[in-house]
């Protein structure tokens, strides 16, 4: 499981990427004639040499930061197993606390396990007897 800080390391590994220019590519050449045809007035008001550089320093200056949609997957994604890994840490410690140390095979069992083992397994701990009958449960259902 990752962690914490692979996300910041992804985020700005995606940062440094250049998803940008082929939106604003096409926005430098077509807007102008978008709004010479529906603006006429307006668009003789515009300076067309310094607008897109002044959009570019207004976003360095207001440090504007976009997340295109792979950065979101991947922040949710990371997100998702933070909290998994949040949840194998706390019942880790509440079996520890219950049986004492545990054997290598818990330990596994619990950093491979999928969110609904997790879940049957913290309410499991509750009524256990036995290490063994805290993973001792049927999860299909």
């Amino acid at each position: 499981m990752p962690k914490p800080d692979d996300t910041e390391i992804l985020i700005d590994e995606f940062s440094n990427d250049d998803y940008d220019s082929p939106w604003k590519d096409a926005v430098e050449h077509y807007f102008p004639e978008l709004m010479a045809f529906y603006f006429p007035m307006a668009y003789a008001e515009i300076d067309w040499s310094k607008i897109f550089q002044e959009i570019e320093s207004i976003e360095r200056r207001e440090d504007m930061r976009y997340i295109n949609s792979v950065q979101r997957m991947y922040m949710e994604k990371f997100r998702a197993e933070g909290v998994l890994t949040g949840e194998v840490k706390v019942l880790k410690r509440q079996l520890e606390k219950r049986f004492g140390s545990l054997p290598t095979w818990a330990i596994d069992k619990l950093e491979n396990a999928a969110e609904q083992e997790l879940d049957i397994w913290s309410e499991s701990i509750l009524t256990a007897e036995t290490l063994n009958a805290v993973f001792d449960t049927d999860t299909t259902h």
